[in-house]
């Protein structure tokens, strides 16, 4: 019997796991990795950990989100949250990998 219990606490952890990988904001996540780990050349355990830090931010970014009604504290507020990103990146990738990165990135944001 503690068995079957054990099983079924197992298999329902496993399950609830992968359900918090298919929601919107974990496909984002992935498709940004993959992109990164495409584009910089990122190890299976760096794009892992860029995987997180998405994740984190974007928890954060509801979080925020939820504190006020007043759009000027919030943008402030996701400001903030968006400019801890590249030093959360510096800390997992190559000083390579972050030179490219910042490369890339200032070349997206000045075509748009």
């Amino acid at each position: 019997m503690k068995k079957l219990v054990s099983l079924l606490v197992l298999f329902s952890i496993c399950y609830l796991q992968a359900q918090s990988q298919n929601t919107p904001d974990a496909q984002l996540a992935h498709h940004i990795a993959d992109k990164m780990k495409d584009t910089l050349g990122l190890s299976n355990q760096q794009r892992a950990n860029v995987f997180q830090i998405n994740m984190d931010l974007h928890k954060n970014k509801k979080e925020a989100r939820g504190k006020s009604n007043d759009r000027t504290v919030v943008g402030k507020d996701l400001q903030k949250i968006e400019a801890s990103r590249d030093e959360r990146y510096k800390a997992v990738l190559t000083i390579e990998q972050y030179t490219k990165y910042l490369s890339k990135k200032r070349k997206l944001v000045t075509s748009q």
